[in-house]
């Protein structure tokens, strides 16, 4: 019997490396330690003053189709998966304004990726950008510096 995986490990994976190939084709200059693009949390405690980073699942189970055994094509996977954009500024002297518009510099490279093949690479049958939250500069005191960041909702769905 074949086990249903779920799809959220591949599309995590996926997104990372379009996201990376957008940031190649925009910024050819930029490398990881300039624009960390991440799962979860950062592998270091170096970061880069730009982060993008995938983490956050939402996924809500729901029963499509009665099949006894409950196998393949019986859970309809939908789900929201969350990416994070984050810039910040080290010495605390970028503006506001700055910061704002490279974090939506950064969100559009993102959202990018996604447009570019809605089904991910045929990994699920659609995906799209959702929601955006955030995007107003904040002080921080550990590091010292402004920071913005933005969320954004990924809205997934696979027939599973």
């Amino acid at each position: 019997m074949t086990i249903p995986v779920s799809s959220v490990p591949d599309v995590t994976a996926y997104l990372v490396a379009a996201i990376q190939n957008q940031i190649t084709i925009n910024e050819p200059l930029a490398t990881e330690a300039t624009i960390g693009v991440y799962t979860g949390d950062e592998p270091t405690r170096d970061r880069p003053n730009d982060i993008i980073k995938t983490g956050h699942v939402i996924m809500p189970l729901e029963v499509t189709t009665f099949i006894g055994s409950g196998g393949p094509l019986w859970l309809n996977e939908d789900y929201e998966l969350e990416i994070t954009v984050s810039n910040w500024d080290g010495d605390g002297s970028m503006q506001p304004p700055t910061g704002v518009a490279r974090a939506w510099q950064l969100m559009g490279y993102v959202t990018t990726a996604i447009r570019t093949d809605p089904s991910l690479g045929g990994l699920v049958d659609m995906a799209y950008p959702s929601h955006i939250e955030g995007g107003q500069a904040v002080w921080t005191e550990n590091p010292v510096g402004r920071q913005v960041d933005l969320v954004l909702t990924v809205k997934v769905s696979n027939l599973n």
